[in-house]
């Protein structure tokens, strides 16, 4: 292995933990508000909910 690639093997793992921890959370987070809505949330209550 060249000492080029060493830093980027290295840091490959944690570029895919990021990944894999992030993008259930954008497939998620655009959905959840339909979810709440279908289950009787009002629209100020969806608007605080991220407040809270």
């Amino acid at each position: 292995m060249t000492p080029r690639l060493r830093p980027g093997l290295a840091q490959a793992p944690f570029g895919w933990l990021n990944l894999a921890l992030t993008a259930p959370a954008a497939f998620l987070w655009p959905g959840l508000p339909l979810v709440l809505r279908q289950h009787g949330w009002s629209g100020p209550a969806l608007g605080r909910f991220p407040l809270a």
